[in-house]
């Protein structure tokens, strides 16, 4: 796990995970679509069914960041950055605790992510949200993702929805790099969690 330092109010720490900590993921991921699972693509019989090793392979493939307060996992989001993806990175996933909402919580986890793929060379950044989403779509509006620029129809568990195509210029942080902490052991162990959301 490495800590983003910098970016976090008071008791609040914004964490990029590794490999090793998939059973954060898990727990968190899993939260947040039974918690919410209207805004997001994926589904919770599917993703509940995932092996350890598909969880392995979701933090090999792309970057998630949490955020924690207090020992306790509040929000996530994941940079999907497929090098064969010819339309750009994307923010996907992005998901906070109710309890949590409106503390400034997901607008840390989003620049967190920005900064991140601003590091890797990324110019813009994009995001879908659905179209019916409008409390997203004023949360994104005030991170600076404005006007839609595409639109497209989406199959989702069984029904046709619809979601808009964001996309926001990034600043170029490769000049003023993060100050990023390595931790060890990894999230879980750290935690004293273990895969639970205690």
């Amino acid at each position: 796990m490495q800590q983003v330092r910098g970016l976090s109010p008071s008791q609040v720490s914004i964490f990029r995970l590794n490999g090793s900590d998939w059973r954060a993921l898990r727990s968190l991921r899993l939260r947040a679509l039974r918690a919410s699972p209207e805004s997001f693509f994926g589904d919770l019989s599917t993703e509940g069914n995932y092996s350890k090793q598909a969880w392995r392979d979701e933090l090999s493939d792309h970057i998630w960041v949490i955020a924690k307060s207090r020992m306790r996992k509040i929000g996530l989001v994941k940079l999907n950055h497929e090098p064969a993806a010819a339309d750009g990175m994307h923010l996907e996933a992005l998901w906070v605790d109710p309890q949590r909402r409106r503390r400034r919580v997901g607008a840390l986890l989003v620049q967190a992510a920005e900064n991140i793929a601003a590091e890797l060379g990324a110019r813009e950044l994009k995001l879908w949200i659905f179209v019916e989403n409008e409390e997203a779509q004023a949360f994104y509006a005030r991170q600076g993702y404005g006007t839609p620029i595409r639109r497209q129809p989406l199959e989702v568990n069984g029904q046709t929805r619809h979601e808009q195509e964001y996309e926001k210029e990034l600043r170029d942080n490769r000049s003023h790099t993060m100050d990023m902490e390595a931790k060890q052991p990894a999230l879980a162990d750290a935690a004293g969690l273990r895969g639970t959301d205690g």
